[in-house]
């Protein structure tokens, strides 16, 4: 509520879908409220999913692998850095 950019983004975009023969307004919430929904679906369904992830990730040997593979892609950057010539 406190965004104004959530408002100007509804205002802008939503438009486009409302059909011509339609009460505007009645279907503006419509929309709105389908959007609300996907979006609420869409955080519970991360939520669930962050216990069996998390357990997952917090493993040692992912933690391990993550940091040479992070490692590894550092590397790789640095190294197109500097066999890279100065345009």
């Amino acid at each position: 509520m406190l965004n104004p950019k959530v408002g100007i983004f509804y205002m802008t975009f939503m438009p486009q879908f409302i059909p011509p023969h339609v009460n505007v307004k009645e279907f503006s919430l419509l929309l709105t409220a389908i959007q609300a929904l996907l979006s609420f679906a869409w955080l519970a369904l991360l939520v669930v999913l962050t216990v069996p992830l998390g357990r997952f990730l917090s493993s040692a040997t992912v933690v391990r692998r993550m940091a040479r593979l992070t490692g590894s892609i550092f590397l790789a950057f640095s190294l197109k850095l500097a066999l890279s010539r100065r345009a």
